[in-house]
């Protein structure tokens, strides 16, 4: 199943002829435009709208439909004919909102002057009070954005400058000054996003707020081909910060665009949930519809400790965990039934529900600082315990599941739930088949199997999580065939991997010919775990266009491996890690294996298919002790290509590295 990013959709043809009740258009320029750029076949910059963002927040009739183009100023954006393309569209009932500025203010070169200048005096106001009139004969309604800030701060770090393309007392304030200005004249909503975000900004101070723009990154390349100083471009957290300031604000003024956004909390309480230890599934299960019912909103846990067995989200529904709260999860696996459609180890089956689980939903989000706990106790004392024991059960499950991916076996008969034995715990959190996801804030304890999973989801956030999970094949968080994800500020405790990147098991993967991709990981904790960022093994759909920066670990047993093996097949390719801090490393410190079997080695080979592993780029790790600093080797029959390893240090080493058929970039 392939899905479209909706920002990336063409908004004429999504919603000309639409039935929904309004639509929030945009018009802008890139500080609005979700395109993101890939420059000398690095990784694409993950640039996010801050306009479409705001579709999370809308009414289910309700929908944003972004026009904004990249390098696009007044001017340009009327002789391209992207207005008349917008304008086309428009129907009673609409918004439009105008944000430009960034462009229209650049004269530095005939280009420029020519293509983009627009005065903020003269054909800037010109250019939108035509579109204004244009707007009102739809019957819409118009609203006047000033651009957002670019993150230029003095040398205190702590206030903004705004001197960037500043051209006789021209600057973004100039155009700010416009809009405001015309919005009296024209008696129009005005938006000023740039005292807002200027205000945001600056009580973060520098270093915080780059974490909001691409200069964070590092994926934009200037002229010299070293990272671009990128203030200007939101990534997807500054994006959903700058829609939050959009909102809120709408909403205290009360402007008639306000309407179109949901506000609804559904407390569980109301739904019949008692803090009295009785199970409260029936309520959440009838909060989430209510929820989906009404458009979306908040299904909200207050405070207390609320006990539960599987929980499944809906589109467009927020499960919000208020400051204090905790569900606590059934022992019962009964609790856990009926069966969902899920994955098991990379491999399509029905097993027991995840904990928390959603199902081809879109906006869809746990948020809050409270606690998922996926049992009470210690792992020995739960009843997920004697289930691992039970060794030849487990393993009769694995062997089941693998011959059914390896012959494709249908997926709907693969019920391996009900297999005597079968031991194929679920997951606490599983996302599965979902496009905007939001995990934020809220702390996890404890897991039966891997604790966090992104199953085939695009356009996902993971951030600020607290996670503790030590029990058997508690990986902290398995991003699997996903992609555009952000990760970061997130801490981990893990009793197996901490960070994985996974992409399905052999014939399945294959069957559904999704990579992940386009992942992005920095400012990560590991405080325990087998592995800091581990690739694999199950990897046989791909990965690509990966980067992790500034995370580091205590003591694990290794820190950056890739790991795959002569069933899987895929492509691993265009890997970038900058900037990792590990203590002690029981095995190495950067490892690639390409003969990882574990407990499958005496599985048959239905197939063999070498994995292809090129451009790799670690750079500037450092451990403490290790049995290896480098540990890598590859298939002698087909070598890893194209590596890149700088400045991977460790204090001391047992061994000596050991790398074989692998290239490295001269």
């Amino acid at each position: 199943m392939k899905f479209m990013n909706v920002a990336a959709l063409t908004a004429a043809s999504l919603f000309a002829g639409s039935a929904f009740a309004s639509t929030l258009f945009f018009a802008g320029d890139s500080t609005l435009d979700d395109a993101g750029y890939s420059l000398g076949g690095h990784i694409r910059a993950p640039y996010y709208s801050w306009g479409t963002q705001l579709q999370k927040s809308m009414k289910s009739d309700c929908r944003v439909a972004n026009y904004a183009r990249s390098g696009a100023s007044t001017k340009s954006f009327a002789k391209s004919g992207m207005w008349a393309k917008l304008i086309a569209g428009v129907k009673q009932g609409d918004f439009v909102a105008i944000q430009f500025g960034h462009n229209d203010q650049k004269r530095s070169t005939e280009f420029y002057r020519n293509e983009r200048w627009a005065d903020p005096k003269g054909l800037f106001r010109e250019i939108v009070r035509d579109w204004v009139k244009d707007i009102r004969e739809k019957g819409a309604t118009p609203i006047l954005l000033s651009p957002i800030c670019r993150a230029t701060f003095d040398k205190s770090g702590r206030k903004l400058v705004d001197s960037e393309h500043k051209t006789d007392g021209v600057c973004l304030r100039s155009y700010r000054d416009a809009m405001r200005e015309l919005s009296e004249e024209l008696k129009c909503d005005f938006v000023d996003m740039n005292n807002l975000t200027r205000d945001l900004l600056e009580s973060l101070g520098k270093e915080k707020a780059h974490k909001f723009f691409a200069i964070s990154t590092g994926l934009i390349l200037g002229k010299d081909g070293e990272p671009a100083k990128d203030v200007t471009h939101p990534i997807q957290t500054g994006a959903a910060a700058f829609a939050r300031l959009f909102l809120d604000d709408v909403r205290a003024r009360g402007l008639s665009v306000a309407k179109l956004f949901k506000d609804r909390d559904f407390p569980i309480a109301d739904f019949g949930a008692k803090p009295d230890g009785t199970l409260c599934t029936d309520a959440f299960a009838r909060a989430m519809a209510a929820c989906e019912n009404a458009g979306g909103g908040r299904v909200v846990v207050p405070a207390g400790k609320w006990f539960s067995g599987a929980i499944r989200l809906r589109s467009n529904c927020e499960l919000h965990l208020a400051e204090g709260s905790e569900i606590v999860f059934s022992q019962n696996p009964k609790d856990y039934l009926p069966a969902v459609h899920t994955s098991w180890e990379g491999m399509e089956c029905w097993n027991y529900s995840p904990l928390v689980y959603a199902y081809c939903c879109t906006n869809v989000a746990i948020t809050g600082s409270g606690t998922l706990r996926g049992y009470e106790g210690e792992w020995k004392d739960t009843f997920w315990y004697p289930w691992v024991p039970q060794k030849n059960g487990i393993k009769a499950a694995r062997l089941q599941l693998y011959t059914w991916g390896a012959t494709d076996y249908p997926v709907e008969k693969r019920e391996i739930y009900k297999m005597k034995d079968a031991n194929t715990r679920p997951q606490l959190v599983q996302f599965n088949r979902c496009r905007g996801v939001t995990w934020e804030g809220f702390k996890v304890r404890n897991s039966p199997f891997w604790t966090l999973h992104l199953y085939m989801c695009e356009d996902a956030a993971v951030r600020n999580l607290d996670v503790y999970a030590h029990g058997n094949n508690n990986d902290g968080i398995d991003i699997e065939m996903s992609r555009n994800v952000i990760l970061e500020d997130c801490r981990f405790d893990q009793g197996d991997d901490g960070i994985v990147i996974k992409s399905g098991r052999n014939r399945d993967a294959w069957r559904l010919n999704t990579p992940t991709q386009d992942v992005f990981i920095r400012d990560c904790e590991i405080v325990d775990a087998h592995t800091l960022l581990g690739i694999g093994s199950e990897i046989s759909g791909g990965v690509k266009n990966l980067r992790l920066i500034n995370c580091r670990a205590n003591d694990v047993s290794r820190g950056v491996f890739i790991k795959t093996n002569r069933r899987r097949g895929g492509v691993l390719e265009n890997i970038s890690v900058n900037g990792v801090e590990v203590g002690n490393v029981r095995y190495e410190l950067v490892g690639l294996s390409v003969d990882t079997l574990y407990e499958w080695a005496d599985f048959p080979d239905y197939e063999n298919r070498a994995t292809t592993i090129r451009d790799i780029d670690i750079r500037n790790v450092h451990g403490g002790k290790a049995r290896w600093r480098v540990n890598m080797v590859g298939d002698p029959d087909h070598p890893v290509k194209n590596v890149r390893l700088e400045n991977v240090t460790v204090d001391s080493a047992k061994n000596p590295d050991v790398i074989e058929n692998v290239g490295f970039r001269l």
